[in-house]
């Protein structure tokens, strides 16, 4: 069996952000949320497997070409991506 990934990705815009959040959103075996911290965007993506984080990687870069993958890493998202969530009040 193998583990899910999370990533976490610089958008280059608000508008790109929420554009990937909503392709994302009807995606099988894959949970994007948005994040952001002062007039920096994100987006935290949770999958299944490597298989799934490339392609949502080459799907993210296609979409925003700007973006830049800031971390990956096997299991639950780092606490920095969790923190990040508690700014979108």
């Amino acid at each position: 069996m193998s583990q899910p990934v999370t990533q976490m990705y610089d958008m280059s815009t608000a508008d790109a952000q929420e554009l990937v959040v909503g392709l994302l959103r009807d995606c099988d075996g894959a949970e994007a949320r948005p994040a952001s911290s002062g007039p920096d965007y994100y987006v935290v993506v949770e999958c299944r497997d490597w298989a799934r984080a490339h392609s949502i990687f080459t799907l993210i870069t296609s979409v925003d070409p700007g973006a830049t993958l800031i971390n990956s890493t096997n299991g639950d998202a780092p606490e920095t991506a969790r923190l990040l969530e508690l700014d979108l009040d």
